[in-house]
């Protein structure tokens, strides 16, 4: 929900400005990415960079692939409605399990266990993986600089390329958003009043 209202005040100021609404960045993983940024004391990202591996710890490299399977899994829970955890049966897709399989959470699939999500079933941070990535589509060592911005959730909104990921991500949240109950907004009114003296009120929706 955070990020989807980050995404709405970014495209009303880009519409504003005379530009369009922000594309997502889709796969194939392997497109170059447009967009370059760089800042003092961060690894620079030159403009039509591609993500690459990275070693994340010692032994383990992730890249392109594993952006890819992660996603793939989730879409595969939306199309079934449901999570894919072997020998549980977690009933219908809910938005806690939803954002459990997208971010990193230690959500409990058992309450007689500590058993988490990317554990049970290998649904494992999608999103963060991504800011992961982009931080070190460059060199990943620039002297003393080892990250870009996308690593640090203080600077990643500097980056024009963090717009770009968040729509990517939120586009599956909208997916499971759509197959749910209409909403009765009646329900849940905002006292909100407009002015009656004639002078112009902006609403966008």
């Amino acid at each position: 929900y955070m990020h989807q209202q980050m995404l709405a005040r970014y495209d009303t100021e880009r519409r504003i400005a005379g530009l369009g609404q922000t594309a997502p960045f889709e796969a194939p993983y392997s497109q170059q990415i447009a967009e370059g940024y760089g800042a003092p004391r961060y690894v620079t990202r030159p403009a039509g960079t591609t993500l690459r591996d990275v070693q994340v710890r010692p032994g383990v490299v992730v890249g392109q692939g594993d952006l890819k399977a992660r996603h793939d899994k989730v879409d595969e829970a939306l199309d079934a409605g449901r999570l894919d955890v072997p020998s549980m049966d977690l009933g219908p897709l809910n938005e806690n399990q939803l954002g459990a399989a997208i971010e990193p959470s230690d959500l409990h699939l058992d309450a007689d266990s500590d058993l988490d999500l990317a554990v049970a079933a290998g649904y494992q941070n999608l999103h963060g993986l991504g800011h992961v990535l982009t931080s070190q589509t460059a060199d990943p060592q620039q002297g003393d600089r080892w990250w870009g911005v996308m690593r640090y959730v203080e600077t990643a909104i500097r980056d024009p390329f963090f717009y770009r990921w968040h729509r990517h991500i939120d586009d599956q949240c909208a997916r499971f958003q759509q197959d749910l109950t209409p909403t009765k907004f009646e329900e849940h009114a905002a006292r909100v009043s407009f002015r009656g003296d004639g002078s112009a009120d902006v609403l966008l929706a």
